[in-house]
């Protein structure tokens, strides 16, 4: 529920495992420069490619603004 995770009274004692995918703050003008993200490693190695990879695509009128909201 919200940021929160519910087990109801009956399941206590039980055993769970939970999954999730990380999901990073935004960047402000106020977010520090050594603002660490809970980002896997591998994960951020690839964003740069990623976002040069959006130069490639085939529609030659771009709306740039995408690119400044990264």
């Amino acid at each position: 529920m919200g940021k929160k995770l519910y087990i109801p009274a009956s399941d206590e004692g039980c055993e769970f495992r939970v999954d999730y995918f990380a999901v990073p703050a935004s960047i402000t003008k106020d977010t520090p420069d050594d603002y660490e993200f809970e980002v896997p490693e591998d994960a951020a190695q690839c964003l740069p490619y990623w976002v040069c990879a959006q130069n490639l695509l085939p529609d030659l009128v771009m709306d740039y603004s995408v690119y400044l909201a990264m």
